[in-house]
């Protein structure tokens, strides 16, 4: 029985180990990945960035699901991931950490329900603007965009006071 007790307090200890995340040279903790299996969807705003079109939002997103891979976010930043005429797919990353975060589930889905702001009016109204917050400190950001800015330094805004919706018209919800 001491056999059996020693043995299982060992593999305990070695998968407590082999589950911890590891320090890079410098010494902080490297990229980790990030999967919507252990990040569940909090808080949505919707309306407080200029608008990205509707219909371009949901063919990126539709893309993203389609061809998949990671999508990378340095710590303290946000990333444009995708991006058509004058919409894009943003993950904030509020973390002291990068996360590669799988953009079909994690980045596409998250959008999914950002992308549920606004929705009052699909006919009078073309402009979609929402953010979606998970529970492992990043966010998920459908709303206006430049596409001939890059994509690290194009950040979501609100518009200028004369026109704060932007081209696509205003958020209704």
């Amino acid at each position: 029985m001491r056999f059996f007790t020693t043995t299982a307090i060992l593999a305990l200890a070695a998968v407590v180990v082999v589950g911890s995340p590891t320090p890079d040279a410098a010494g902080s903790e490297s990229a980790r990945d990030v999967t919507v299996s252990n990040a569940n969807k909090k808080d949505r705003y919707c309306g407080i960035f200029s608008t990205g079109d509707k219909r371009n939002i949901m063919t990126l997103l539709y893309n993203m699901r389609k061809q998949g891979g990671n999508c990378v976010t340095p710590a303290k930043t946000c990333t444009r991931h995708a991006c058509m005429n004058t919409s894009g797919v943003y993950v904030c990353n509020d973390n002291d950490h990068d996360i590669t975060l799988d953009c079909k589930k994690d980045v596409a889905d998250f959008g999914g329900e950002a992308a549920k702001c606004c929705t009052a009016d699909w006919t009078k109204s073309k402009g979609i603007s929402g953010q979606q917050f998970s529970d492992e400190g990043w966010n998920v950001i459908v709303a206006y965009a430049n596409c001939n800015h890059d994509a690290n330094s194009d950040r979501p805004a609100m518009g200028p006071s004369d026109d704060p919706w932007g081209p696509n018209g205003e958020c209704q919800n």
